[in-house]
């Protein structure tokens, strides 16, 4: 809700949903709690530069905050696609890897890959499938929490 009258957010059904993240209210009284939590200026003069922090709020709301869980699905979705186009063997550390650049823009380091490996190997357990949609969403979520991710 808003904090100075009783106008609440209603999430639109179906595709719309994915709108939030192009049309946001942008109030004085009342700024979108992301835009406070990652540091946007205040709007009341003119910002040259945005200040750069990485607090553990802003690691809860990329955790939490369902726009940055659906990032995290959409980019294993993208991932699943480039492998699915390839006509090969999916393979989760290349998807992996396609999700790190995409979201750092720089090559996986070798530690990343197992530490990612590890925790994609975890969510997984003991299913029977060929490549768990899930595990490697979660592993996009994670990507976005990144300190990388989130200041550079």
């Amino acid at each position: 809700q808003s904090v100075y009258n009783s106008d609440s957010w209603k999430t639109s059904p179906g595709e719309n949903q994915y709108r939030r993240a192009i049309y946001t209210y942008w109030k004085r009284t009342s700024p979108y709690p992301s835009f406070v939590t990652f540091d946007a200026p205040s709007r009341e003069g003119c910002a040259a530069r945005r200040t750069l922090t990485n607090t553990p709020l802003q690691a809860l709301v990329t955790l939490n905050d369902p726009v940055y869980v659906d990032c995290g699905k959409a980019l294993a979705t993208m991932a699943m696609e480039l492998e699915n186009a390839r006509n090969e063997t999916a393979d989760v550390e290349r998807m992996i890897d396609v999700m790190v650049r995409a979201v750092t823009n720089e090559p996986m380091a070798e530690m990343d890959a197992i530490v990612l490996r590890s925790l994609y190997d975890q969510l997984r357990g003991s299913k029977e499938v060929s490549i768990d949609v899930e595990a490697l969403a979660i592993i996009g979520n994670t990507l976005l929490n990144w300190e990388r991710s989130l200041t550079k």
